[in-house]
């Protein structure tokens, strides 16, 4: 009987733990404002991408980018602060930069946020 207890102790505390550690990403990721030009990509095991602005590395918690999304090396990122919206731009023929992707907020928190 006092397993039964330990597991379902255990089986709890893991889940505190990541609902907590999804907050504290979540919250900082939308406190954070991106602009970045992507100098280097990698694709994690699910397909999603992590992006580099130069030797720092940035992956996103409530924003998903997949590989097949076009996403390459020199394309900018950008996201205000408290946005729902994550901007991917490319540069066209004149060199300006140009909405080329617009990802929504996937979290499951949500806060004040300012589009």
């Amino acid at each position: 009987m006092k397993k039964k207890y330990w597991a379902i102790a255990i089986f709890i505390a893991v889940l505190i733990f990541t609902f907590i550690n999804t907050y504290i990403h979540s919250f900082n990721e939308n406190n954070n404002e991106y602009n970045f030009v992507i100098t280097k990509t990698e694709t994690t095991p699910t397909s999603t991408l992590i992006f580099y602005d130069k030797e720092k590395e940035i992956s996103f918690w409530n924003f998903i980018i997949s590989e097949n999304s076009g996403v390459k090396k020199g394309d900018l990122i950008y996201k205000p602060k408290h946005s729902t919206f994550l901007y991917i731009k490319r540069k066209d023929k004149n060199g300006t930069y140009k909405i080329f992707l617009k990802e929504n907020y996937t979290g499951i928190f949500t806060f004040s946020r300012k589009d």
